[in-house]
């Protein structure tokens, strides 16, 4: 029960209380964590901030105006009223000072000094009269005295005076303003009455509320195994708040979550509290259960911290075990966090990050190519429900439209391809290669520098002694790349050789479908070829035309021409590459004694057996016209099992996977799966009739044109609720589709093209039933049917996890498809034979999408 304090005006003598207690605290300017929460607070809900410094009476006043909301609305347009002569509306703050002047901040006179540095009383004075205490104040002694005895009671300041006033004071002294809860509360027969309420200005003016607390998950790591989740959260003591802002580094954290009364909307967060280590995870000497010894780089000596119990996240996300052979990056960065202060670290983060030189960018997958575009600098992520954090250099959040062609990234990706956390790498040094040493240090105008992985693999060779370069910089300094240039042997497709118009030209332009997926014109003059050095047009251009529309690799010098061309040998069996810039290989395979030109892929073992498989290979789809310039660079997931392709391997590793395969075939493209709202009969992109069909998948609506040979390849005529998986093109007409589920009869389709799996454990496969129960998370469902409903005996109960964003239900009344939540599905406990039908489309039994029906 709260207890009233009153302050009683008569006749302006004040009756008060000289020692009283108050909800709100000080915060102290000298203490970290203070000044970094109040200025997130300040910047955050007001826009106010101060550069470091002194700080002006004008800038102080156009704070505390702007944070406190004072005189919102006044009338400032009667000019006479206002008494600073040195004050011009034409000034910035004119409107603030104005605003104080009315509420009686501030005092008339011939002069405001806007200019001159504020001193800590003169502030406090302010902020005193801003709440409507200065009556009381000058009842206690007046200014200064009067004022700072105020502020010190109402928790408002930690020391009594000062004449320096700094940029950490001033935004200290605001937030505890924002944080008082003792207020006016009402004029009544005379008497001002102020209560220490339970309501702060913060969340008076703001209507914004505190919490405080260990995030124990967030929608990158949920407490459980579930897939990262797009939409943000973090949960912090049992609550879950929804947040806009990244959450990768927040768990584990001590953390204050600002957050809408009224809502579970989070706005921001301040972390407090927290001992962080950070280190490089090559100083590592151990790395155990309950134990990681890292060798400090100035002194050589070894420390051990203890990290009994700890929770393991890489990359992001939480894993169950975790070693140094894990890490497979170009740099990785070791973070240990102790949020009780009891020098045992809870948790131990390690950050595995790729270099990237951006190429192109592709989305819906994201698909990001290095321009040093072998098979291994790629970004991909699994599918389109993957949730990526991109920060610029600055640190800021950026989206996936500000990643720039030159650009460097880095790219921390979870094991399950589900999150990336990626940062913009922009810091440069210019000057003179003077030594290289054999542990991958050099040495740059006198100073030592680290080669990353990803500089050794791409430039080292390169790179000559005495001779100057403009160098990019990675996370920690270390020397990525030549800013700007490429020297790894790359893959292209060779579409077009251009002679030179004059004969005495002797350069050779060539153009290319790059693993990046663009088209590149490149030029050469003299280059090795196929293993011949120095070659000039005449020796070139023959190599060129005789391999046009085949697979070529090729290295550009430090001028940007080609400086190396390596066309493919034909190959029977595997031979060991033995010199780099001359080992491209295409295998032929035979069969009876005659060459195999089809293939057919079976997805269970990813594979064409006998002969190759595709776990990790780039499939670079071509036109069969080589007129048509219709490429793509994809992976095996747009392979139909079962299919037969004609495809060009190149490049075989040891164990039988195809470093390229080039698909002469235009089935091969990315699929998607669907739910159909509703079919209406209409035209085609190219004019002809046939059937449009409208979509849901994954949280978006779209509209698939189905031409009549597409719907040649169902067995049965599509209904509203069924579930198809289909393969478009630019236009979003439909080259091949699957039913992979009847909605009429809730059952699976058993007859695919490309070769569908059901109740499959380790892969991309559909489960179903009506769900028993759930709890948001995982749910139980069954597929046996009796006569009138569902058996739910235990034994017939499958479970499954449901937490997915991605969930939508038909209304087949409506035709009518919308989004819902998992805590939405409606189950047989608690709703009987009103329960929903699931089914889910699982990758490893992640959830990726769950529509649901009902049961009639």
């Amino acid at each position: 029960m709260n207890i009233r304090k009153y302050i009683s005006l008569i006749t302006a003598v004040f009756l008060i209380c000289t020692s009283v207690s108050f909800t709100s605290f000080a915060f102290d300017a000298d203490d970290s964590d203070d000044f970094y929460e109040a200025s997130a607070v300040i910047k955050n809900l007001s826009g106010e901030y101060f550069e470091s410094g002194d700080v002006t009476r004008a800038q102080f006043t156009k704070a505390l105006v702007n944070v406190m909301r004072i005189a919102q609305g006044a009338d400032l347009t009667d000019k006479s009223a206002f008494p600073f002569k040195d004050v011009s509306e034409n000034d910035g703050y004119y409107g603030e000072i104005y605003q104080a002047y009315k509420a009686g901040i501030i005092a008339s006179g011939e002069n405001f000094n806007p200019n001159e540095n504020i001193t800590f009383a003169q502030a406090v004075k302010m902020c005193i009269c801003a709440v409507g205490y200065a009556d009381a104040a000058e009842y206690k002694g007046g200014y200064p005295a009067g004022y700072l005895k105020c502020a010190s009671e109402l928790k408002l300041i930690g020391r009594q005076n000062g004449e320096t006033f700094s940029d950490r004071d001033a935004v200290v002294l605001l937030y505890n303003l924002l944080c008082s809860s003792f207020m006016l509360t009402e004029y009544k027969n005379g008497f001002a009455h102020f209560e220490d309420t339970d309501e702060t200005y913060l969340e008076r003016l703001y209507s914004v509320l505190c919490a405080e607390g260990i995030v124990i998950s967030t929608n990158i790591s949920p407490s459980d195994s579930a897939d990262a989740e797009e939409d943000g959260y973090i949960t912090v003591d049992g609550k879950m708040y929804n947040y806009d802002g990244g959450t990768s580094g927040l768990l584990g954290k001590n953390v204050r979550v600002f957050y809408k009364k009224g809502t579970s909307d989070a706005l921001f967060t301040v972390e407090r509290e927290n001992a962080v280590l950070e280190f490089d995870a090559d100083g590592i000497t151990e790395f155990s259960l309950g134990k990681i010894t890292v060798e400090t780089e100035n002194s050589g000596k070894e420390k051990s911290y203890k990290t009994v119990g700890a929770r393991y996240v890489y990359n992001g996300r939480t894993v169950g075990t975790f070693s140094l052979d894990d890490i497979n990056g170009d740099y990785a960065r070791v973070l240990l966090l102790d949020n009780d202060d009891d020098n045992n670290y809870e948790y131990v983060f390690v950050y595995d990050y790729k270099y990237l030189t951006v190429d192109s960018v592709q989305k819906n997958p994201v698909v990001i190519s290095d321009i040093n575009n072998g098979e291994k600098n790629i970004f991909r992520t699994e599918d389109n429900g993957a949730v990526l954090e991109i920060y610029g250099a600055d640190g800021e959040p950026e989206e996936i439209d500000d990643l720039e062609k030159g650009g460097i990234i880095a790219a921390a990706q979870s094991k399950d391809l589900s999150f990336a956390l990626i940062k913009k790498v922009s810091g440069t040094l210019d000057g003179t290669l003077e030594a290289k040493d054999a542990d991958g240090k050099i040495y740059i105008n006198g100073e030592k520098y680290t080669l990353t992985d990803y500089a050794k693999r791409n430039c080292s060779d390169i790179m000559k002694l005495n001779e100057n370069y403009s160098f990019a910089l990675g996370l920690n300094n270390d020397i990525v790349a030549l800013s700007g240039f490429s020297s790894q042997m790359q893959y292209g497709y060779l579409t077009e050789v251009t002679e030179p118009e004059n004969k005495a030209d002797d350069e050779v332009k060539f153009e290319v479908y790059t693993l990046g997926g663009v088209l590149k014109t490149l030029s050469v003059k003299r280059a090795k070829v196929d293993g011949v050095s120095s070659r000039k047009k005449a020796d070139i251009l023959p190599v060129l035309n005789a391999n046009v529309s085949k697979l070529i690799k090729f290295k550009l010098g430090k001028d940007g021409t080609v400086s190396v061309i390596d066309t493919a040998e034909t190959v029977y069996e595997y031979k060991e590459p033995s010199d780099i810039e001359n080992c491209l290989m295409q295998y032929k395979f035979t069969s009876g004694g005659k060459e195999v030109t089809e293939f057919t892929y079976r997805s269970g073992g990813q594979s064409c057996m006998p002969y190759f498989n595709v776990s990790s290979s780039v499939i670079l789809r071509v036109s069969e016209d080589d007129d048509e310039k219709d490429f793509a660079v994809l992976d095996k997931s747009s392979l139909y099992s079962g299919y037969k392709y004609k495809f060009d391997v190149y490049d075989l590793s040891e164990n039988g996977t195809a470093g390229v395969v080039v698909a002469q075939d235009k089935s091969v493209k990315s699929r998607t799966n669907y739910m159909i709202e509703k079919i209406r009969n209409g035209a085609m992109p190219n004019g002809d009739d046939g059937k449009v069909l409208y979509v849901y998948s994954a949280g978006e609506y779209k509209k698939l044109y189905m031409p009549a040979d597409a719907e040649n390849q169902l067995e049965k005529a599509l209904n509203p609720g069924d579930i198809v998986q289909v393969t478009l093109d630019a236009d979003n007409t439909v080259k091949f589709i699957d039913l992979v589920f009847d909605a009429k009869t809730l059952s699976p389709c058993t007859k695919t093209v490309s070769g569908i799996n059901y109740d499959g454990l380790n892969n991309i496969s559909y489960w179903y039933g009506a769900l028993y129960y759930t709890d948001g998370i995982y749910g139980y469902i069954s597929k046996t049917k009796t006569a009138n409903s569902y058996d739910y005996s235990f034994e017939n109960l499958i479970n499954i996890r449901l937490n997915t964003a991605n969930i939508g239900i038909i209304n087949k009344e409506r035709d009518e498809i919308r989004p819902i939540t998992p805590s939405q599905l409606k189950d047989y406990k608690s709703f009987g034979n009103d329960n929903c039908f699931i089914v889910a489309r699982l990758n490893a039994q992640a959830p990726m999408e769950v529509y649901a029906y009902e049961i009639q």
